[in-house]
């Protein structure tokens, strides 16, 4: 059982990296430029959605507490 494990996770490495190898070689034949991003900015673009997804689920906790606004406060949303 591990052996055919094994088998058929060096075998998907196999075609991935000839495809991956088959793209580039096509950029590079064609003069198209490669875009490799760093792990920097990835992480860093990341966090900026990250964040962002936070900012707009509480400004929509917000509007929805404005919404169902009673004097009582028993349909306010508490922010998590």
């Amino acid at each position: 059982m591990e052996t055919i494990l094994l088998i058929s996770v060096i075998g998907l490495m196999n075609i991935t990296c000839l495809y991956i190898g088959a793209k580039i070689g096509q950029s590079v034949k064609h003069d198209v430029p490669l875009k490799i991003p760093s792990p920097v900015s990835m992480v860093k673009e990341y966090q900026d959605k990250k964040k962002d997804r936070e900012e707009q689920h509480i400004m929509d906790i917000n509007m929805q507490n404005i919404e169902n606004y009673d004097v009582r406060g028993s349909m306010q949303k508490d922010f998590d």
